[in-house]
């Protein structure tokens, strides 16, 4: 019998060791068996998938907000620390600058920031994956492959940005905080706050959870739903975070996104099948808040989730009059209310019609959201996927001369400018 154990696990040993190889050798050739790994809950695969999206993250273009923070991790490489630190006085989000300075301290690329921040992301949601899944044994094989699609989505591009590395790391802390009851989750929490400053918030809101004041019955919870879906405000949002306890400097800069450019509603602006994906984007919303609501009623969840819940779509009602906040929040809502969903899911025939719908949607969603960033892809070098080793991918950099040529001074693709695109 113990010979037979051995003999076993020597054969898992040399089998990861093979994947390994090839994944060192010829990444994209062993992504059918890190597939079938991550379905197997097996931290080997979440590792090498995580560090393949970042392969991905290496590949996409230095345009739009990629090009400021080529430009932004240029001029802080060249810094001493003296002079980098009077530059960070100015600064309210310290997590990219301190990386990107001492990253260019040691001789890298813009390429490596993007590669960490997909990668970090991906590790997160495949560790969220792992124990979703482990935790709740009403999860049949189906649902499992279905927890995979909602919650470690392919669209790798939302997590180049600070927001969706901080939505990511912010939902883990919450996930571990509040569902498994970990104090590791409030650090994270407060971790995402110095990635993004907006998430600051968030700190109050997971502290405050734990007071049976917003514990609301089932028809005020409905009610909220309702506001959330319905209701706009003005001021209500200016005056809530003038009652937080920041400096003057911070208040100010969080204001930006109550009378600054992240006030506007560009959606007039946009195209007809823009605003498609925007209504399937909500889509979503609506039917992951519903979803949550039969929960609410039926009551298998902790106290305290709740009440995060319920405190979380007050400030987004709040915040309905600032259109990207709004949006941003929504979209960590969402999040949160598909991770908890699954892991408090049962075998229930509604439960379980709610979930394929919601996948039906989030499958949607992302395809959308790859014909959003068609021309970052086919301007890109994602070509390079297919040729090369990981050490070649991990060496690649977009030169001077390749931006120069492709992107303009203010970060717009060229080459899409001149298929007619005009920025909003």
């Amino acid at each position: 019998m113990t010979s037979s154990v051995v003999i076993s696990k020597n054969k898992r040993t040399q089998y990861n060791f093979l994947i390994v190889l090839i994944f060192v050798l010829y990444p994209i050739a062993s992504c059918p068996f890190i597939l079938l790994g991550i379905l197997n809950r097996k931290r080997w695969a979440y590792c090498l998938g995580a560090i393949f999206m970042g392969y991905m993250g290496i590949l996409y273009p230095p345009a739009g907000d990629m090009y400021r923070y080529a430009e932004d991790f240029n001029l802080y490489k060249d810094l001493d620390w003296e002079y980098f630190w009077i530059l960070m006085a100015l600064k309210f989000d310290y997590f990219l600058p301190l990386l990107s300075w001492g990253l260019g301290k040691l001789g890298a690329y813009p390429e490596s920031v993007r590669f960490l921040f997909v990668a970090t992301s991906y590790y997160l949601l495949f560790d969220l994956f792992h124990d979703i899944t482990w935790s709740n044994q009403n999860l049949i094989k189906q649902t499992k492959v279905y927890s995979l699609i909602l919650l470690v989505p392919f669209v790798f591009s939302a997590y180049l940005f600070r927001m969706g590395l901080a939505q990511t790391v912010l939902v883990y802390g919450i996930y571990w905080f509040l569902v498994k009851e970990k104090k590791k989750g409030l650090f994270f929490i407060v971790f995402s706050a110095f990635i993004h400053v907006s998430y600051i918030p968030f700190i109050f809101i997971a502290i405050i959870s734990k007071y049976k004041i917003f514990n609301f019955s089932k028809n005020a919870f409905g009610c909220l739903c309702f506001l959330l879906v319905l209701v706009e405000s003005s001021s209500l949002g200016v005056n809530l975070l003038r009652a937080l306890p920041f400096s003057e400097s911070m208040l100010s800069h969080l204001e930006e996104y109550i009378t600054g450019s992240q006030s506007e509603d560009l959606s007039s602006q946009f195209t007809l099948k823009q605003l498609i994906a925007k209504y399937f984007f909500n889509i979503v919303y609506y039917i992951t808040l519903y979803q949550y609501y039969q929960f609410y009623k039926s009551n298998p969840q902790p106290l305290k989730i709740k009440q995060f819940v319920n405190i979380f779509i007050v400030v987004i009602i709040m915040s309905s009059s600032v259109p990207v906040l709004h949006e941003r929040l929504l979209n960590v809502l969402k999040t949160f209310l598909i991770l908890s969903s699954l892991y408090f899911m049962n075998k229930t025939i509604v439960m379980q019609k709610l979930l394929r719908i919601v996948v039906f949607f989030t499958i949607i969603n992302m395809l959308f959201a790859f014909w959003q960033m068609r021309f970052f892809l086919m301007f890109s070098r994602f070509d390079l996927l297919f040729k090369s080793s990981s050490i070649q991918l991990v060496e690649f950099h977009y030169t001077d001369k390749w931006v120069s040529k492709n992107v303009d001074e203010e970060g717009h693709l060229i080459g899409w400018l001149k298929l007619g695109y005009r920025p909003l």
